[in-house]
């Protein structure tokens, strides 16, 4: 059946030639099988996720099924951050395009008593989920919703046509394949084998489903995150979150006590792996904090921007960013070359997110620099240089990148900046990077220092770092390569330009390491 339309098949013959009294029949009798479409509860239950909640709202948002059919259930407690008036400011705006909303953000007490940071997830904190969706199960049936799509908050649904894709299989409990935001990762959404404590149980059928080398839709022993289930089925009925009143006896855990309902009713999970429909992020530790959370939903959306891929933002919640600052330093210059607006953008977004206030600079661009230039500019290779590694002579590119770093280092001297962050257009970020970046620069003040790596690549097993005693996360460098990244102070940029780089040239990923005294040759 095509969903979509919501009409019921016909075998109509329309190959044949048809006068205007006969089309409008025909046309009287299709919109006479015309159906509206199935009634869709989704509940959002949500915790302290105002620093993710408005890209998840607009993954909800661009949900491409009719809003007027679809009813929102929302339930928000136990909340250290603004969730609950996020969610209040967003259903304002929202109300007149969904079928009904109904939402609660009572806030019982911002924490668990017997939990031990905000992620963890203590007995009381599994009893009230289990509540919580009991309770959305039975106003569901209630409201004779024809399904109830259960959707978590760390999934976000990519895929528009994703609820009419499970429709289309009509399976009574059904999920999308959502896979985590960590690349190489085998987390997902669905279990393929459970031990005889119901617990997950690795099995062969489990990565070619993950991977799509095997697309379908296929019987699995597990779902969770992300689940529809068809309310109109005679069995379904039986479904259930709380156990009280069941023969379950196992852990007080949501996941479990469905999968149990569900053996228990005679019912089958199937996973629908035609595509990637989404992504999930991994839960966090039982110690991690707020923050945690946050940082850990930061790094996801600057991994995500090096892939080219960005989260969705509501059209009503706007995302919010932290003020833009120089992070401590007197400048942070980022090199980009200036045919390659694709690094541009995505530095621009990734310092946005980061609260870097950074000021592009156009590299010097080695493909477009004749010798000509090159000869002006005084550079002159060291006679017989070649590099150490491959035997080749200097290419343009790396005179290109040596005088984009030459330049910024002349600026410094001529502007008197004290310390100064460079920042290359390739890197990545590592996770929670300005406070590491702040730690690493209070251990700085307790040493002599000129030059900083950030980012760098260790040449060879023989390139050995050394400790510094008293200081936990910096080392004198071995043998390194890269200038992805790296802090750089007045002082040292005075040393860099002291001999005259240009008229013994070597790249600079030579260079520095010579002038520091760590280069073997």
């Amino acid at each position: 059946m095509d969903f979509r339309r919501g009409i019921c098949l016909f075998a109509w013959l329309l190959f044949v030639c048809v006068n205007a009294e006969d089309e409008q029949k025909l046309l009287s009798n299709y919109n006479e099988y015309q159906v509206l479409e199935p009634r869709i509860f989704l509940p959002i239950i949500a915790r302290n996720i105002e620093h993710s909640l408005p890209n998840w709202l607009g993954h909800i948002e661009k949900l491409d099924y009719p809003k007027n059919r679809i009813y929102l259930w929302i339930r928000s407690d136990h909340n250290e951050d603004e969730t609950a008036s996020i969610l209040h400011d967003w259903v304002d705006k929202v109300r007149p395009l969904y079928h009904g909303i109904d939402i609660n953000t009572t806030n019982i007490d911002d924490k668990y008593e017997d939990a031990i940071s905000a992620n963890h997830w203590s007995l009381l904190r599994f009893k009230r989920l289990i509540d919580l969706r009991q309770a959305a199960l039975d106003e569901a049936r209630r409201l004779w919703a024809d399904y109830i799509f259960f959707l978590d908050c760390d999934v976000y649904i990519t895929h528009p046509n994703t609820i009419w894709s499970l429709l289309e299989e009509r399976k009574a409990i059904i999920s999308p394949l959502v896979h985590s935001f960590v690349k190489k990762s085998a987390f997902s959404n669905y279990w393929c084998g459970r031990d005889e404590k119901g617990y997950y149980m690795r099995t062969d059928e489990y990565l070619p489903i993950l991977k799509l080398e095997n697309k379908g839709c296929h019987e699995v022993v597990m779902l969770h995150s992300v689940t529809l289930i068809d309310l109109r089925r005679t069995a379904t009925t039986k479904l259930y979150y709380k156990p009280e009143g069941s023969n379950y006896d196992g852990p007080i855990d949501d996941v479990m006590v469905f999968a149990h309902a569900v053996k228990e009713a005679g019912l089958k999970f199937h996973i629908l792996n035609k595509d990637y429909y989404g992504y999930l992020i991994e839960p966090m530790p039982g110690r991690a904090t707020l923050y945690d959370a946050q940082m850990k939903f930061q790094h996801v959306k600057l991994e995500l921007i090096v892939d080219d891929i960005e989260l969705a933002e509501s059209a009503y919640i706007p995302v919010k960013y932290p003020v833009a600052d120089k992070a401590g330093f007197d400048e942070v210059f980022v090199i980009n070359l200036e045919r390659r607006p694709d690094r541009r953008k995505k530095m621009r977004l990734s310092l946005q997110l980061l609260g870097i206030n950074g000021t592009f600079i156009a590299a010097y661009d080695g493909k477009r620099v004749s010798d000509e230039e090159i000869e002006n500019l005084g550079i002159k290779v060291i006679d017989g240089y070649a590099d150490p590694y491959h035997g080749r002579p200097v290419t343009k590119g790396e005179i290109g990148c040596f005088m984009s770093h030459f330049l910024l280092w002349e600026k410094m001297v001529r502007e008197n900046l004290q310390v100064v962050m460079f920042l290359e257009d390739d890197i990545r970020f590592e996770p929670d990077f300005r406070k590491k970046l702040e730690g690493l620069m209070t251990e700085a003040k307790q040493v002599e220092w000129d030059f900083m790596y950030l980012g760098r690549k260790l040449v060879n097993e023989q390139a050995q770092d050394t400790g510094i005693d008293g200081i936990q996360h910096l080392v004198r460098p071995g043998y390194s390569w890269w200038t992805l990244g790296y802090v750089l102070t007045l002082e040292g940029a005075k040393k860099l330009l002291a001999p005259k780089p240009l008229q013994r040239f070597v790249p600079v990923d030579e260079y520095i390491p010579i002038m520091f005294g760590d280069h073997p040759e």
